[in-house]
């Protein structure tokens, strides 16, 4: 069984390469939050999972 920090990082994957972002577009935490209905701590851990593998990269906030 996949961790749900696991799991909400296949689901932006998933995400990504069908095109529901934009090359370079910002992903907001809390929007992450809402659309996958968790907290902040399994989606900072899906980002920090996504940026380790490439397919994100992280900046500072706002």
């Amino acid at each position: 069984m996949e961790s749900i920090d696991t799991e909400i990082a296949s689901r932006i994957r998933q995400d990504i390469i069908l095109g529901a972002y934009e090359s370079g577009e910002r992903l907001s935490e809390a929007q992450l939050c809402e659309t996958h209905k968790v907290s902040r701590t399994p989606v900072r851990l899906a980002l920090r999972l996504l940026e380790r593998e490439g397919v994100i990269r992280r900046g500072e906030g706002r």
